[in-house]
């Protein structure tokens, strides 16, 4: 099974619906009781999951807004009603890299914290290290740590691969051998690896196809001030 169609399924399951509705042309709405509007887009289809309140509005709006976070939190009323999470392009794998990793190792808890001092506290939260189960980490020729990457299993299937480095060492190809050695250790464990990057992140999109992945949609998520119980696919991590 190629990468794209693990993936959507992936999505389906994460929103609780049937694995073929990304085959579906245009857009599908499904009430959820989150404190969150999520909007999938995976080939021909949008997939927008949400309360009920929001879900029974009208289903024309333009995708354009749906596949923007700032515009979808406008069209629910805005702040303090809705608040926008982001918008992320989707990027998938089933290819391992099998690149030179040079001397990427597993990362230690002063790795990290080392990496988290040298970069801004947006920048680390956006990496999403400190969630992922396994990371490695690239050093310079002298032991400095200059990047880290890792995965965690998502969805079952996906491996959401997450990296970050240090302003200081930056376009030295060390994010590359990071990212690298968890993609493979990835797909190793039998898993289809994701990457999640913020739109307008275009280091980030640069690197996920050097990596060899290949772009197939977007998430967009928008917080609500009410809600009946939180959604655990609304982060973009």
């Amino acid at each position: 099974m190629d990468a794209g169609t693990v993936a959507r399924r992936a999505w389906a399951n994460r929103l609780g619906t049937s694995p073929d509705v990304f085959e579906h042309d245009g857009l599908v709405m499904l009430a959820r009781p989150w404190d969150s509007v999520v909007v999938v887009e995976l080939g021909r289809c949008c997939v927008v999951a949400g309360p009920v309140t929001v879900i029974d509005g009208p289903a024309h709006v333009d995708r354009r807004v749906m596949g923007d976070a700032d515009s979808l939190a406008a069209l629910l009323g805005g702040p303090p009603t809705a608040r926008a999470i982001g918008t992320a392009d989707l990027w998938f794998t089933g290819i391992p890299v099998g690149a030179d990793l040079g001397d990427t190792t597993e990362a230690t808890d002063a790795d990290l914290a080392t990496l988290r001092a040298d970069c801004s506290p947006a920048e680390f939260d956006e990496s999403g290290l400190a969630e992922l189960s396994r990371r490695w980490v690239s050093r310079t020729a002298a032991g400095a740590v200059a990047a880290s990457a890792g995965y965690a299993p998502w969805a079952h299937t996906l491996a959401h691969v997450g990296v970050l480095s240090a302003p200081p060492h930056r376009g030295q190809g060390h994010a590359y051998r990071a990212a690298a050695r968890a993609v493979d250790e990835a797909l190793a464990e039998g898993l289809i690896a994701q990457w999640r990057c913020r739109v307008g992140n275009d280091a980030s999109a640069r690197l996920a196809q050097r990596l060899g992945f290949t772009w197939a949609g977007r998430q967009t998520a928008v917080r609500l001030r009410q809600a009946e119980r939180r959604d655990p696919g609304s982060s973009l991590g």
